[in-house]
């Protein structure tokens, strides 16, 4: 792999334009005002990095560009004033693109600076320069989820990965210094249905909310969770949990629905409660068997097979139950209802 040759020197600002292909394309305005103060204050306390281009690579920005401002950042100013510039660009003077730092030198911009402190990084490939990009974005907490997953995947077919495939992840996972589920959990954002995608996108939706939707087995599943999810009654991780895991599994979906809580569009308390009541009688019942001294395999044996069976599954509810609360301190009532509203 090519080493890339380094250099520092001051750039004018009109010389530097952003990378179209750059990771991160959401810069929230009360940032790049609060970066521009600190300019103001103190100056650009730490070099962006650029790489200088090419005739061919200037028309490529260019071109790329135009499908930003179409796509991804409709009156974007700052690219708005790049592509300005390369549509007067004379052919003559250098010009670089930014690597990594594009948020100071929109700050620049902002603060009216003619120009910038820069590390020019000569040599680097399109593969390196991609690579850069997206690890150093990938430590930036305001990078939206979607957006870094919609970075690696475009990163791994740059490189001759496939986002689809399990080991080519895998082999992108240890590429990037992270674990395999932290990789799986972005890329499998990116099937979510267009509407939730957009609502990530404007921040409307958590990081965990995203991965429960993606989790969804189906389309249908993603829709019925969304709604959930925006009516509020799937805050907390364990209600996520809850709701995903009942749409995503037939058993639980039938044992919910053996339970009587599945004949109505809504839940409310007293679904819940007569549930547990159909729990207590259950345990009432064993209870009494073991009072009296009977053999529980007699017992069991004169017991019809329809009894059997709802006691086999709330049995099993039971279970589950107890292991939940014991992990996340929270009530079966509270999943019940969640999961009964699917």
């Amino acid at each position: 792999m090519p080493t890339a040759e380094i250099k520092v020197a001051r750039l004018p600002i009109a010389l530097v334009i952003p990378n179209p292909d750059q990771p991160r394309k959401t810069f929230k305005p009360e940032s790049i005002a609060e970066m521009a103060a600190s300019i103001l204050q103190d100056g650009v306390r730490q070099p962006i990095e650029v790489v200088p281009l090419s005739a061919e690579k200037v028309a490529y920005c260019q071109s790329r560009f135009g499908q930003c401002l179409e796509q991804d950042l409709v009156g974007d100013p700052f690219f708005e004033k790049a592509i300005a510039f390369l549509n007067a660009w004379d052919g003559q003077a250098q010009v670089h693109m930014i690597v990594f730092g594009e948020r100071r030198w929109r700050g620049s911009i902002v603060a009216e600076q003619s120009d910038i402190p820069a590390l020019i990084s000569s040599g680097m490939t399109e593969v390196q320069v991609a690579t850069v990009a997206l690890l150093e974005n990938m430590q930036r907490e305001e990078v939206g989820f979607l957006e870094e997953a919609r970075a690696i995947a475009d990163w791994m077919q740059k490189i001759g990965l496939d986002p689809k495939i399990q080991k080519d992840r895998q082999a992108a996972a240890k590429r990037l210094g992270k674990s395999g589920t932290y990789v799986d959990w972005r890329l499998d954002t990116l099937f979510l249905e267009p509407e939730i995608q957009i609502c990530a996108d404007k921040g409307e939706l958590s990081a965990n909310e995203i991965c429960h939707l993606a989790w969804c087995k189906t389309s249908e599943m993603q829709r019925k969770l969304f709604a959930l999810i925006r009516s509020g009654k799937c805050k907390s991780h364990v209600q996520l949990e809850a709701a995903t895991a009942a749409l995503n599994s037939e058993a639980d979906k039938q044992l919910v629905a053996q339970m009587s809580l599945f004949d109505a569009g809504t839940v409310d308390k007293s679904q819940a409660i007569a549930l547990l009541k159909e729990i207590e009688s259950v345990g009432q019942k064993l209870a009494k068997i073991s009072a009296n001294g009977e053999s529980v395999q007699l017992a069991f044996a004169q017991t019809d097979a329809p009894d059997l069976a709802m006691m086999r599954d709330l049995l099993n509810g039971i279970e589950k139950t107890a292991r939940s609360i014991a992990k996340n301190q929270v009530t079966f009532r509270e999943q019940a209802m969640f999961a009964a509203n699917l």
